[in-house]
């Protein structure tokens, strides 16, 4: 009977202190100043394993001058204050032009991957990087060997991720060919999508591609779906955050 009773207590004991820790909610910083210190005056948030920042490193435009192809490099302009240690990602926005795409070559592609590469080097800090491009089908090529460039360059131990449009994540599954840790379905914005993609989830059904299983991205302005616990939610909101738009959103339980 005793040793019935304590491997009851030790159960319930590693029911509350074996669970996993809460995903950490990360906010996406974009192009404009961003001032998020007050997260450190949060007695609920401030802790660094529950929120990070994704903090746009720079945009990369891939574009025509005349008859060349080139490559657009705009590194972040604006201002980024942080609490001390939380940890950042870098993000890079990858935009191509129409008249680019069916001109994606080797060394174009060699120049993103290093411009990427400078901009996200270990000494800035980042823990992972994650590249933001909404490759089409003709360029889902480059984008893949991209990727392959950008693994082999970075450290082993700094993850690689890319923000993923949720038909990708559903059907369409080129992304298990690719070597990124994670993909993170963009729930929002999701045009034509939109209807089926939240219905889909709303049943609690889940994304078939299993690098979709990990994360999820949400915006501030539109209603999310239900969402499957202990997945990293990254955050958009289309202006600098504050302290009562986060406190709205609910997230800190």
């Amino acid at each position: 009977m005793f040793l019935g009773n304590l491997g009851l207590f030790l159960a319930a004991l590693c029911t509350w202190a074996c669970a996993p820790p809460p995903a950490p909610k990360i906010l996406w910083l974009w192009e404009r100043p961003e001032d998020v210190r007050f997260l450190a005056n949060n007695p609920v948030v401030n802790n660094p394993d529950r929120f990070q920042a994704a903090v746009l490193a720079g945009t990369l435009r891939l574009r025509k001058t005349g008859r060349t192809t080139g490559l657009e490099r705009l590194p972040r302009q604006q201002s980024v204050a942080l609490p001390p240690d939380m940890p950042q990602i870098a993000v890079v926005r990858i935009e191509s032009l129409p008249d680019v795409r069916s001109e994606l070559n080797e060394d174009l592609r060699r120049q993103t991957a290093a411009t990427i590469l400078h901009w996200t080097r270990r000494e800035r800090g980042y823990v992972e990087v994650q590249i933001d491009y909404d490759a089409t089908l003709r360029e889902r090529s480059f984008y893949k060997a991209l990727l392959n460039d950008l693994r082999n360059g970075l450290p082993n131990d700094i993850p690689l991720s890319v923000t993923a449009l949720a038909s990708w994540c559903l059907g369409d599954r080129w992304l298990g060919e690719t070597p990124v840790d994670d993909a993170v379905p963009m729930l929002f914005e999701m045009d034509l999508d939109a209807q089926r993609i939240r219905r889909f989830l709303n049943e609690g059904k889940d994304f078939n591609e299993p690098l979709c299983r990990q994360s999820y991205g949400l915006s501030t302005y539109e209603p999310w779906p239900k969402l499957k616990k202990g997945r990293r939610l990254f955050l958009f909101h289309p202006r600098p955050w504050d302290h009562a738009t986060l406190n709205s959103l609910r997230i800190s339980e």
